[in-house]
């Protein structure tokens, strides 16, 4: 009987440890799934601070990153209200600035309802809206409500856009990652699209568009310094740009003090 006994004992011990055995093992694999799936989602873009002057990047790869912000419909961020006196209500459209003592504007906010409270200038606002567009530096939204106040959100430096979560950001940081492509010097590569001349008051400027493929939609429009060679449209592929950036133009991306590289 007691033989018995330390065998049915030894049997439930065996199962025991092979149902444990069994569950770590499952739990082993989706740490391992989970891993997997995390790297998987993980978006890995052309990023501004992986770009120097003299090497080429690509017209389709640099618009789809110069535009990465614009496809980032909601966004929450915390700056302050850009009041002209101490306090203010938050009426239909309110200005969001990096601090309470900067000049500058950052976003626009159009508000979905009135906040009748007085808020303080000094007092950090946080705030949920959707992309609209931008505007001379300035990001302008739609749909805002305000989330909480009085908790401040630090700057982080740049917030990457292919990889926002929703999180709470800082207005700067926000601001200062959507226009982080501009005034960067790049070089650009691409195929040659078309040359457009126009003459004003000002003076005449000479822009090459470029695109990434014959018959492409226009990426890149480049305002040349020098003279456009005579014979481009005969040597269309390859052709490399380098210049300034500046703000969008007609949905392309705009490169200003261009000179070609290769031509």
């Amino acid at each position: 009987m007691k033989k018995i006994f330390t065998i049915l004992m030894l049997l439930v011990f065996s199962a025991v440890i092979f149902s444990c055995g069994d569950k770590k093992a499952e739990e082993s694999a989706k740490e391992t799934k989970d891993s997997v799936k995390t790297e998987k989602e993980f978006v890995d873009k052309l990023l501004p601070s992986e770009v120097d002057a003299n090497t080429p990047v690509a017209a389709a790869e640099l618009k789809e990153s110069f535009f990465a912000w614009n496809n980032v419909k909601e966004v929450t961020f915390t700056g302050y209200c850009a009041f002209f006196f101490d306090e203010g209500a938050i009426d239909s459209i309110v200005k969001i600035k990096a601090s309470p003592d900067a000049k500058e504007d950052l976003i626009e906010c159009h508000m979905i309802k009135q906040y009748p409270e007085n808020f303080s200038k000094k007092t950090p606002v946080t705030i949920k809206g959707t992309f609209e567009r931008n505007f001379f530096g300035k990001i302008i939204m739609k749909d805002c409500e305000v989330i909480e106040k009085g908790k401040e959100a630090k700057d982080a430096g740049y917030v990457d856009p292919f990889n926002y979560a929703g999180e709470i950001i800082s207005a700067k940081d926000y601001h200062d990652s959507f226009y982080a492509w501009v005034k960067k010097e790049v070089t650009v590569s691409g195929y040659y699209h078309s040359t457009t001349t126009s003459t004003t008051s000002y003076g005449t400027t000479v822009r090459v568009d470029l695109t990434d493929k014959e018959m492409g939609d226009k990426m890149v429009g480049c305002e040349m310094k020098g003279k456009v060679p005579d014979d481009i449209a005969n040597k269309r592929e390859g052709v490399l740009i380098k210049g300034i950036i500046g703000e969008e133009s007609f949905g392309n991306v705009q490169l200003e003090e261009c000179e070609f590289v290769n031509r």
